[in-house]
């Protein structure tokens, strides 16, 4: 299953870089439709990441943040899906709730020692300053 929705991710990308965004969602969306990915499944940030770029290069950066939300108070002990909340939160100017999240995700980080993750949030701190 896993394997299912990482293809469906590719061709979603796919779909969105060739000019059919309408159908990149339309894909990714059945997942959820038929149940194969679910905010309580482990995968579904393997989804939220297409979808959010599809639907913020679209200009539906709104709708972007919304689906985020969802994922995000699904999988709130996630550190991965806490940084792309920060990414969209900070480019809808939502700065302080952009910031808390900034936050949240540096904690999960160091507590679910994610390094890979950790390492690039304290460049993109440095960078900022």
């Amino acid at each position: 299953m896993l394997g299912k929705i990482v293809e469906t991710g590719k061709n979603a990308m796919k779909l969105a870089q060739s000019g059919e965004p309408d159908g990149a969602i339309e894909h990714l969306e059945l997942l959820f439709e038929t149940g194969i990915a679910s905010p309580d499944k482990r995968d579904l940030r393997l989804l939220m990441g297409p979808h959010t770029i599809i639907l913020e290069n679209q200009g539906k950066l709104g709708l972007a943040l919304n689906y985020a939300c969802k994922t995000a108070l699904a999988k709130p002990e996630d550190q991965r899906i806490q940084f792309m909340m920060a990414g969209l939160l900070q480019r809808s100017g939502k700065v302080d709730e952009a910031k808390s999240a900034h936050e949240r995700c540096l904690q999960l980080c160091i507590t679910n020692k994610d390094e890979e993750l950790l390492e690039l949030l304290n460049l993109n701190s440095e960078s900022d300053l």
